[in-house]
């Protein structure tokens, strides 16, 4: 008689390995080409070629300075495509930018330049042109330093592209950083509003900080560190590829629930524990009152 062939058995988390996989190829997909499509999308269309002939000019230096009055602004919005940006409070009466650094440009390609506006309640502070297609370079170590006025408590917005990001100290309302390829760092944060962090490959590397409301940090390529981490509504971490440390105070109460495909869970905060197995747990400390909900497919938390 014949024997039927048995195909070969899938446990649950080599699937579910495999599933986050293909979800970070689509992510990685789908990031690259948002930020393409975003980026020319809000470009001003002058270009100053339209070959793909490149030819390398001498370096070149960029020092701007600019400034915008922080009256009747409730956002700081700042943008840039490979200048690495830092902002930071500052002994400053009006918000300041610096936009300093060396660059090798392609010929023919339009040169970065500083430019800050306000529209409505919004300060915009960007470097560079938004028409990616229209803007190339070989070397570059640009950066823009963005400094605060200590009475600016309001929200702030913070984008790059191929750049890292500093953020110091801040009080205010809500915080909003989107990054594609660049690490964060943040200072100590006390927010009335909340946090949203959104990397494609980078770590995030944070100090204290504490959100009145929803605090989220996701990268897709990268490690994730808190000193300290504290949100009333809900703390969400995640990465693909890296490891989460996080440390919450002794008085807190949350519910927990943590989960790695290929790495260990290890907890020091007393928790009662609803299940547990060396790669995930789900418990509860002090009252309840929030919600601490990490995962990382590759890496340790």
């Amino acid at each position: 008689y014949n024997k039927a062939r048995r195909a070969p058995r899938t446990t649950k988390g080599s699937a579910y390995m495999t599933r986050k996989l293909a979800i970070l190829v689509m992510v990685l997909v789908l990031a690259a080409t948002s930020a393409f499509l975003y980026y020319y999308s809000r470009g001003d269309g002058n270009d100053a070629s339209s070959g793909f002939g490149l030819s390398f000019g001498g370096r070149r230096t960029f020092d701007e300075r600019k400034s915008l009055a922080v009256t009747g602004v409730d956002l700081i919005d700042v943008s840039s495509i490979t200048a690495q940006v830092t902002v930071n409070y500052g002994d400053v009466e009006e918000i300041t930018a610096h936009f300093w650094g060396e660059a090798s440009l392609v010929s023919g390609f339009p040169v970065p330049a500083l430019s800050v506006e306000v529209i409505g309640r919004t300060a915009k502070i960007e470097v560079e042109p938004r028409n990616i297609l229209g803007f190339r370079m070989g070397f570059s170590n640009l950066k823009l330093d963005v400094v605060l006025p200590y009475s600016y408590s309001s929200d702030l917005k913070v984008e790059s592209v191929s750049g890292g990001i500093v953020l110091g100290d801040f009080t205010g309302g809500s915080v909003d950083i989107d990054d594609v390829s660049g690490r964060l760092e943040l200072g100590d944060m006390d927010l009335s509003g909340s946090l949203s962090v959104n990397l494609i490959s980078g770590s995030i590397d944070a100090g204290r900080v504490t959100a009145a409301d929803s605090l989220s940090a996701k990268t897709v390529s990268g490690a994730i560190e808190f000193e300290e981490i504290w949100s009333e509504a809900y703390m969400k971490l995640g990465t693909v590829s890296g490891s989460v440390k996080v440390a919450v105070g002794q008085d807190r109460g949350f519910r927990v629930s943590a989960s790695s495909v290929s790495g260990g869970v290890t907890c020091d905060v007393p928790v009662r524990i609803e299940s547990s197995t060396s790669k995930r747990l789900v418990g509860t400390a002090g009252d309840g009152g929030s919600s601490l909900d990490i995962e990382t497919v590759s890496g340790s938390i």
